[in-house]
C-alpha cells in the first residue's frame, strides 16, 4: 500500500528500506512472503521529475567513459530499471578471487555464497532461468578469449511495472513516495535509531524511528549517506582511511575498434537470440582467467555492437533503432536512455534516406559492419 512517512499515526514497520528500485522492491516482497512488515522510502514519485533529480547531482571525473548521470540514474518508483537495457549477467568465480593487480580485491563473501541466488534473481528480473553459458563454437586456436558468456535480457525491464503492483497491494508493505532521506542517526553503540526525512519539495521535515534499516539507494546515494554518517562518526566503515567512497563501481562505456568478421555467420552468432524460454540472450567476448592474470585485467567483457549510425550496415532493425533515437518521446519509451542519447547525437548529421532504404524488403542484411564495445 502507499503510505505517508510524515504521518505519525502510522505504526512503525519492522524493516525500513531506502530506495524503491529493483533491490528495494525485491527485499520488500521477500519480507512480505515471510510475513515481515516493511516501509520503503523513495525520493521520487510515480513519474520522473527534474526537480527531484536535481537534488542528487554528482560530478563525473571521466565523462568519456561514463554515461550522463541523468541517463543512468532515475529517482522514481522502480529506480534505474526505468532506464536500463535489461541486460542481466551473473558474477564469475574470478570476481571473488584475490588478485595481485586488483587493489583490495578480496570480497567478504564467496562465489558459492552468491551463486544460489542467481536463479531467483533472474526470475525476479524477468530474464528467464539463470542460464548464462552458451554452447561453445570453434573460433580458431586463440584460447585467451571465450564467447560462451551470455547476457540475458529482461522481458519487462521496469521493476515497478512487473512488481510494483504486488508491493502496493500488500498489507505488509508501505511505499512512501517523494520522501528524501537526508541523515541516518546512530545510538552510542552504533545502532541505527532514526532517519531525518524531507518531502521532495522541501515542505515537510521529520524524524522517522527505525527498527532495522536496509539501504538500497544505488551506488552513489548509498555511498553518500554512508559518508555523511562517517562525517559524524569517523571510525565507521573502516575509518577515514578505509575503503568507503574509494571504489565506485560502474559500467565503463566506449568503443575500441571497428570490426568485420571473417566469417559472415559470426555476425549472426553475436546477434540477439531468443532461447527456448522466449528470453533474448546475447553472447559476449570475455578474456579467460589465464588471460586476465597474464595481462593484469579486471574481469572485462566486450560485445560487438552494430555501427547503428552508419547506414552501410544495411540492416532494417539497426536503422529503425537509429531513427527512433531521434524521436525524444518515442525513443525514450522504447530505447534505454544511454542508447538513445548515444545515437541521437548523430541523427542530424546522418542521411535519413539511407536508413529509410534499409527498412525496405529489398535491403540487404549481410554487410557485417560492427563496432566492439565494452
Amino acid at each position: 500500500m502507499f503510505g505517508d512517512a510524515f504521518d505519525r499515526s502510522q505504526s512503525a514497520a519492522e524493516v525500513t528500506i531506502i530506495g524503491a528500485g529493483p533491490v528495494g522492491l525485491a527485499i520488500a516482497l521477500e519480507l512480505d512472503r515471510l510475513g515481515i512488515s516493511s516501509q520503503v522510502l523513495e525520493a521520487g514519485g510515480l513519474r520522473r521529475r527534474r526537480s527531484v533529480d536535481s537534488l542528487f547531482t554528482a560530478q563525473l571525473q571521466t565523462p568519456a567513459t561514463h554515461g550522463p548521470l541523468e541517463a543512468v540514474s532515475a529517482k522514481m518508483y522502480g529506480g534505474t530499471s526505468n532506464l536500463w537495457a535489461g541486460a542481466c549477467v551473473a558474477y564469475d568465480p574470478i570476481d571473488f578471487k584475490e588478485r595481485k593487480f586488483v587493489s583490495d580485491g578480496a570480497w567478504p563473501v564467496t562465489y558459492e555464497d552468491v551463486s544460489p541466488f542467481f536463479e531467483p534473481a533472474s526470475r525476479f528480473l524477468d530474464a528467464g532461468p539463470a542460464e548464462f553459458i552458451a554452447a561453445n563454437v570453434a573460433h580458431g586456436s586463440d584460447d585467451e578469449f571465450s564467447c560462451t558468456n551470455l547476457a540475458r535480457f529482461a522481458g519487462e525491464r521496469r521493476s515497478q511495472v512487473r512488481h510494483g503492483g504486488a508491493a502496493v497491494r500488500s498489507a505488509h508493505i508501505r511505499v512512501c513516495l517523494n520522501t528524501v532521506v537526508t541523515e541516518v542517526f546512530l545510538s552510542g553503540d552504533g545502532v541505527v535509531t532514526e532517519l531525518a526525512v524531507a518531502s521532495s519539495d522541501g515542505s515537510k521535515l521529520s524524524r522517522l524511528p527505525v527498527r532495522m534499516l536496509v539501504v538500497a539507494a544505488g551506488g552513489i546515494e548509498t555511498t553518500r549517506l554512508a559518508l555523511n554518517m562517517q562525517r559524524d562518526r569517523p571510525e565507521l566503515f573502516g575509518g577515514e582511511a578505509g575503503p568507503l567512497g574509494r571504489y565506485y563501481m560502474s559500467h565503463l562505456m566506449g568503443s575500441i575498434a571497428d570490426v568485420r568478421f571473417l566469417k559472415p555467420q559470426y555476425v549472426d552468432l553475436f546477434d540477439f537470440q531468443k532461447d527456448a524460454n522466449g528470453t533474448y540472450t546475447r553472447r559476449r567476448f570475455q578474456p579467460s582467467e589465464a588471460a586476465q592474470e597474464k595481462w593484469g585485467l579486471s574481469n572485462t567483457v566486450l560485445w560487438p555492437e552494430g555501427a547503428i549510425a552508419d547506414a552501410r550496415h544495411q540492416r532494417a532493425l539497426l536503422s529503425l533503432v537509429f531513427l527512433l533515437s531521434g524521436a525524444n518521446g518515442l525513443g525514450r519509451a522504447i530505447l534505454p536512455e544511454v542508447v538513445r542519447r548515444r545515437y541521437s547525437e548523430n541523427i542530424l548529421g546522418s542521411t535519413a534516406a539511407a536508413h529509410l532504404r534499409n527498412l525496405t524488403p529489398a535491403a540487404s542484411r549481410a554487410s557485417g559492419l560492427t563496432q566492439m564495445r565494452f
